[in-house]
C-alpha cells in the first residue's frame, strides 16, 4: 500500500491536496472483467479497468499543475513506425512517476500480466483529441530500444512490450482505435464497445469511459515488433476525448515469458539451509 502524502511533486509545481483526494491515494483493488478480441496480436478488452474516482482525481491534477496548457503535438522521431507523416494531430503530456494513484494505476497494470515481464513501466501519458483530430497508423513498439530515465532502471535499455490504452472520458463520437490486420467484432457484438468498419476489415473498438484495451507489442519468443499491431486512433466527429496511454517495459536480457517471481514471491530460506 503506498502511503497518502500532503503534497505531490509534478513538474516542479507543488500541488495541495483536499482531504477526500487524500484518502483516495492508498491502492484499491479493482474488479474487472476481460474479453479475449485477438490472440496474435494478443488484445484484451478490460470493462471497468479504472475508477471514477481516479479519472476525476487525474483530470483535476492535469488542471492543478497546468497539464493541459503543457500539451503538445508530436510528430514523428523515427522511432515509432508509422505510415503517413507527420502521423498525429491529437496532443499529449506525460504525468509524474512520484503521483501515488498513477502508481496505484501502474501497479494495476503490471500485475494483469501474470507471468509476463513486469518489471516496470513507462509514465503514465495522458491524450487528447478535438474534433477532426487523429492518430494515422502507427506502431507502439520502437524501431530501437529507448534507454530509460525512470528511478529503478535509469540507464537501461528497453522496448514497449505491452500497451494499455484507457478511455478516461470526454463524451465523444467517432474516435474508435482501429486495428486493420486485426479480424473484427462479429455482427452480434456489443455496438456500444464494437463498431464494423466500412469494407468490413479489422477491429474497431470504440471510447467507453472506465474501460482500457490491451495488447501485446512483441513477439515472446524473440522481443521483436508484430506488425499486425499497427493500430490508428480515427479522427474525433464531435466532442473531446481523453485517454491514458501506458507501456509496459521489456528488457532485452530479460524473458518476456515467465514465469515471473516477483521480491514479494519468493519464499523465506532458512539460514541453515545454506550450511
Amino acid at each position: 500500500m503506498i502511503v497518502a502524502l500532503p503534497l505531490l511533486i509534478a513538474f516542479g509545481t507543488r500541488v495541495a491536496l483536499k482531504p477526500e483526494e487524500i484518502n483516495l491515494l492508498s491502492c484499491e483493488e479493482k474488479k474487472y472483467s476481460t474479453e479475449i478480441l485477438s490472440i496474435d496480436p494478443l488484445i484484451i478488452y478490460i470493462n471497468d479497468f479504472i475508477f471514477d474516482k481516479e479519472i476525476d482525481y487525474l483530470m483535476k491534477l492535469g488542471k492543478r499543475v497546468s497539464v493541459y496548457k503543457a500539451f503538445k503535438k508530436l510528430f514523428d522521431n523515427d522511432q515509432v513506425r508509422t505510415v503517413d507523416k507527420p502521423y498525429r494531430s491529437s496532443s499529449s503530456a506525460f504525468l509524474p512517476y512520484e503521483d501515488p494513484v498513477c502508481q496505484c494505476i501502474g501497479k494495476r497494470a503490471l500485475d494483469f500480466l501474470g507471468f509476463v515481464e513486469h518489471k516496470a513501466h513507462e509514465r503514465l501519458q495522458l491524450v487528447r483529441y478535438y474534433p477532426g483530430q487523429e492518430y494515422n497508423l502507427h506502431s507502439d513498439w520502437l524501431y530501437n530500444p529507448k534507454v530509460s530515465r525512470s528511478p529503478g532502471d535509469e540507464g537501461q535499455e528497453y522496448n514497449r512490450l505491452g500497451s494499455f490504452f484507457t478511455y478516461i472520458g470526454g463524451n465523444s463520437t467517432g474516435g474508435e482505435t482501429y486495428f486493420p490486420f486485426v479480424n473484427g467484432a462479429s455482427l452480434t457484438a456489443d455496438p456500444t464497445k464494437y463498431a464494423i468498419s466500412s469494407n468490413g476489415q479489422g477491429l474497431l473498438v470504440k471510447p467507453v469511459k472506465g474501460s482500457a484495451l490491451f495488447w501485446m507489442n512483441l513477439h515472446p519468443n524473440n522481443g521483436t515488433g508484430n506488425d499486425k499491431t499497427f493500430h490508428s486512433g480515427l479522427p474525433v466527429h464531435s466532442g473531446v476525448k481523453y485517454g491514458m496511454n501506458l507501456w509496459t517495459k521489456h528488457y532485452k536480457s530479460t524473458p518476456i515469458l515467465g514465469p515471473y517471481e516477483s521480491k514479494e514471491d519468493r519464499k523465506f530460506e532458512p539460514e541453515e539451509a545454506h550450511v
